[in-house]
């Protein structure tokens, strides 16, 4: 019998340090600082730190406003600031190691990760800063936020070139900025003695753009979203963290499809590929409707997003497997617009494309003349009854047996029961991975995956 045992040991260490100073419970200063080390980093230098100062101002309490101004109260400005550290996440890729061959010959030799000696820590710098107050008794409540997050040297294991000997390497990986804006408003239209109901509004615009990449790198890929031909999760310098890349045809100087005089179809470009979809959406808004009356309560969540784009995987395996209907007139002849790949195409009289091919005999012609993009469907937006509760408390005379203190709910929940959206898929929520990819991974990738099923659960909530 062999047997293969994993040993991995390793030590993290932090110390933390924190002051608050305020003023007649009006400013509040606090400030931070916190210095970690990890072995990980290892025999680099181990420690990094990172500080962080928040301020708080409630101006409601200034005595102008206290006598003054009823109508409004529980009025906060809120700013802060700061920087937080990361070490890696895997032990030890400070150096490439030697690993024990279980195949033929035994021994040892190095295993397929590269060691970096110039991995330092990943460092984000934050900034948010917000407003919240609220109006004419509790009327209205509303808080305002915009943050920034700018990340530095993120750590990240691409795969190398197999000419390194190595098949993957942790490296810092350039910078990535994020901002955006949240708003949230609590209306309380009716509040009497056996009925109420409250409405909440959560609105949040955000972005996320790649300003750069380790220098050896062009593109980050998620290689486990690499199942269709051509298309991929990946991030670019200068474009959205949500970036979907693809290969696309060849061109000429002026921009003309080159055509392969030997087959008529287009010659695709497999060795680059090309930002084309941003699968963020423009904002999402959601609504929560609470209703209640006496001991019966209402509670529905409607969930609004609009923008981003999706990558419809089903159709885009459909076309090219000719069970698409678009595919239904594979026995007409056509001619592909563009010029012949034949010398002269960045010439000032390129060579017309006159082939005629026929996708019944051209058995590739499915999968040449296509490029991903042209499956991308843009601007999505989805109009989603995410759950419903109905909940209700019995009497207390009913429950006194469990104790003077203790309540019982009876309620249920029905959970994706409505979509509105102008996607021609399935659901455009798809996730081609798990969580586990991390990022985005595969989302905005829909290809194999079944839309949300309506769920529906009954429950009795007991407190004693």
């Amino acid at each position: 019998r062999i047997s293969k045992n994993t040993y991995n040991d390793y030590r993290s260490v932090g110390f933390f340090g924190q002051a608050v100073f305020g003023y007649k419970e009006l400013v509040y200063l606090t400030v931070s600082g916190r210095l970690d080390g990890t072995s990980r980093l290892m025999p680099n230098d181990p420690f990094f730190s990172y500080p962080s100062a928040s301020l708080a101002f409630n101006f409601t309490d200034l005595h102008y406003l206290k006598d003054n101004a009823d109508w409004l109260k529980d009025g906060k400005f809120r700013l802060s600031t700061g920087r937080t550290g990361k070490g890696p996440g895997r032990s030890y890729f400070t150096r490439s190691n030697y690993e024990p061959q279980y195949s033929t010959g035994g021994g040892y030799a190095y295993g397929f990760n590269g060691g970096n000696p110039n991995l330092v820590a990943e460092m984000t710098d934050e900034f948010e800063t917000g407003l919240e107050f609220s109006l004419f008794q509790d009327f209205v409540k509303f808080d305002v936020a915009y943050f920034s997050r700018l990340s530095k040297d993120q750590i990240i294991l691409p795969r190398l070139s197999y000419g390194s000997g190595f098949i993957l390497k942790m490296m810092n990986g350039g910078e990535v900025k994020n901002y955006g804006t949240e708003i949230q408003a609590i209306f309380n239209p009716i509040r009497k003695k056996d009925f109420g109901w409250n409405l909440t509004f959560n609105f949040t615009k955000y972005k996320g753009k790649v300003l750069s990449l380790a220098d050896e790198l062009p593109e980050l890929y998620e290689s486990d979203t690499q199942v269709l031909s051509g298309v991929r999760s990946a991030v670019m310098p200068g474009y959205s963290i949500g970036a979907l890349t693809g290969n696309k045809f060849l061109r000429n100087d002026r921009g003309d499809v080159l055509i392969n005089p030997a087959t008529g179809l287009p010659t695709t470009g497999t060795d680059r590929y090309y930002p084309i979809a941003d699968r963020l959406p423009k904002f999402t808004l959601g609504t929560i409707n609470k209703f209640n009356y006496k001991d019966l309560y209402l509670t529905f969540l409607w969930d609004w997003r609009y923008g981003g784009d999706v990558l419809n995987g089903l159709d885009y395996s459909l076309f090219t497997l000719g069970m698409s209907t678009k595919t239904l007139d594979r026995e007409d002849p056509r001619v592909i617009t563009g010029v012949l790949q034949d010398g002269l195409e960045n010439t000032d009289n390129p060579t017309r494309n006159n082939i005629a091919v026929t996708p019944y005999s051209a058995s590739t012609y499915y999968y040449a003349n296509i490029e991903p993009e042209m499956f991308v469907e843009r601007n999505i937006y989805t109009f989603r009854l995410r759950d419903l509760t109905l909940s209700y408390k019995l009497p207390k005379s009913t429950t006194r047996f469990l104790g003077q203190k203790s309540s019982v709910n009876v309620f249920f929940t029905a959970t994706d029961l409505l979509m509105f959206t102008n996607y021609t898929g399935l659901d455009p929520e798809s996730n081609l991975n798990t969580p586990g990819v991390g990022g985005m991974g595969g989302f905005g990738i829909d290809f194999g995956n079944m839309g949300k099923p309506k769920g529906y659960n009954f429950g009795v909530s007991i407190k004693l």
